[in-house]
């Protein structure tokens, strides 16, 4: 039996604050990119939680972080980049 993937997806809002969702993988790696390209272009992150949907406009998102990173990624997306330490 094949276990679907599962992604984190963690949204720091521009007040500070966060929230981590947790999701089965939605596409396969061609869609995914092109569901991330959707989003960086999108006025709204929709997301289905529960038996509700919550939306959050995208001018209130400081930085969204997908886990594991999608196999394809959109063109505009820089490879291999490694994160320091904040000096």
């Amino acid at each position: 039996m094949n276990k679907l993937q599962t992604n984190n997806l963690i949204v720091t809002y521009t007040d500070g604050t966060h929230d981590h969702f947790k999701f089965p993988s939605q596409a396969d790696s061609f869609g995914m990119a092109n569901l991330v390209e959707k989003l960086l272009s999108s006025t709204a992150l929709a997301l289905q939680v529960g038996d509700g949907l919550l939306i959050i406009p995208t001018a209130a998102i400081r930085s969204a972080e997908v886990s594991p990173c999608p196999g394809k990624l959109p063109d505009l997306v820089i490879h291999d980049v490694e994160r320091l330490p904040k000096t």
